[in-house]
């Protein structure tokens, strides 16, 4: 075979092979007049349809897994957002209702002192004869070494 006729094949080759790929002539559409066993178009073509037919479902599985991977990929991100967010808050509500706790018994506590505080002075002022009680103007400011309680 010279060189001219195998590069006369080679190309003619070439433009079967598109002009499949690109769907406008089928397997069966070309024809060759001779069918013998040293035409290489027809077994060439026969193996250019069944590789492109493999690589056509390897891609197109290929793609199933990684769409499917993406979509669980996705989903899982979702939620973890709604999982940390759940405990955030979660926390932030229970510190929340903690300090609200320690506070009202902070409060009930010295309002509790307070209380008793007042009742000690009343009990006191009911102790200290009226002669020694301050005027109505002055505040009792203590107890001498005499015992005897200091106005001001």
């Amino acid at each position: 075979m010279n060189m001219k006729i195998l590069m006369t094949n080679t190309k003619l080759l070439g433009i079967i092979a598109i002009a499949f790929l690109a769907g406008t002539i089928t397997s069966g559409a070309v024809a060759f007049a001779d069918k013998d066993e040293k035409n290489p178009f027809s077994a060439a073509l026969g193996k250019l349809s069944t590789a492109l037919n493999n690589e056509v479902t390897r891609a197109t599985g290929a793609e199933q897994t990684l769409t499917t991977s993406l979509g669980n990929e996705v989903t899982d991100r979702k939620q973890g957002d709604v999982n940390t967010l759940s405990s955030a808050n979660g926390y932030t509500d229970a510190q929340l209702a903690a300090e609200a706790a320690a506070r009202a018994a902070a409060d009930n506590s010295l309002q509790s002192a307070l209380n008793n505080e007042i009742v000690a002075r009343k009990q006191v002022e009911t102790l200290i004869p009226i002669s020694q009680q301050c005027p109505a103007n002055e505040h009792m400011t203590g107890i001498d070494a005499a015992g005897q309680i200091t106005c001001n």
